[in-house]
């Protein structure tokens, strides 16, 4: 399958990927954390589990810019992966360095902050997308509990427009 991707430069082919596993189609949505934890992982996937849905929190994982503590997500990856599942990885959350605020639930909503976001996501592909599922630009936008201080469709378009950008940059690289 061929995707036709629009670029700044005109349409670019790209070959869609097709993740091959025996596994369900079904998932849950669980915390990075359990999806860390070989015992938890073992019994979703005893029960036909195919997918774990689990966030990449920006905020825990870039504490400073540049400098970057994967632990937590590459455990949650290894796992889900060993247990022949597949990792759904939602990126969100705003490190204080780029928002200002102590409230890592600020939407990235300055220029700024949107290319910040751009940057992990790409630095984020360039890790693992060889090994994910799947990748979610933000949680529920839509929702103040998730994206403060008020959620808007422009902001978050302002937001994933860069993001997917860098990502379709490693997709291409991957053919």
């Amino acid at each position: 399958t061929t995707l036709k991707i629009k670029t700044s430069t005109g349409i670019a082919p790209v070959k869609a990927y097709t993740y091959r596993s025996s596994a369900s189609k079904v998932g849950i949505c669980c915390t990075v954390a359990q999806a860390g934890d070989p015992a938890f992982v073992a019994a979703v996937a005893a029960k036909g589990t195919g997918w774990l849905r689990f966030d990449a929190f920006w905020a825990y994982i870039e504490t400073s810019q540049g400098s970057y503590s994967w632990g937590t997500l590459d455990a949650a990856i290894n796992t889900t992966i060993a247990a022949g599942m597949k990792p759904l990885v939602i990126i969100q959350t705003t490190p204080q360095w780029v928002s200002g605020s102590a409230t890592v639930t600020m939407g990235p909503v300055t220029a700024a902050a949107r290319t910040a976001y751009a940057n992990f996501c790409r630095t984020l592909a360039l890790r693992y997308m060889e090994k994910l599922g799947g990748l979610e630009i933000w949680n529920e936008a839509n929702l103040e509990a998730f994206w403060k201080p008020t959620p808007s469709v422009a902001d978050y378009i302002a937001l994933a427009r860069p993001a997917v950008a860098r990502l379709v940059v490693r997709l291409v690289a991957l053919q």
